[in-house]
């Protein structure tokens, strides 16, 4: 057989590079799943289709709560 450039591998180390857990380990609301809370949902539902300056106006109150 001729060599045509790369080769995977004949074997693996058995890291397939995909995680088993899936999502993010904050507890970042996404993937499928909803806000407990109707007010933050109704905030997540909107998000898409706020105003750029809204949504800047609402990530600084929220980090400036968090700096208190």
């Amino acid at each position: 057989m001729e060599d045509r450039g790369l080769e995977p591998p004949q074997e693996t180390s058995g890291n397939t590079g995909v995680a088993a857990k899936r999502g993010a380990e904050s507890g970042a609301v996404g993937g499928g799943s909803a806000p407990d809370d109707p007010e933050l949902a109704a905030v997540v539902d909107a998000w898409p289709t706020l105003p750029e300056g809204v949504k800047g106006d609402i990530v600084a109150m929220v980090k400036g709560a968090r700096d208190d």
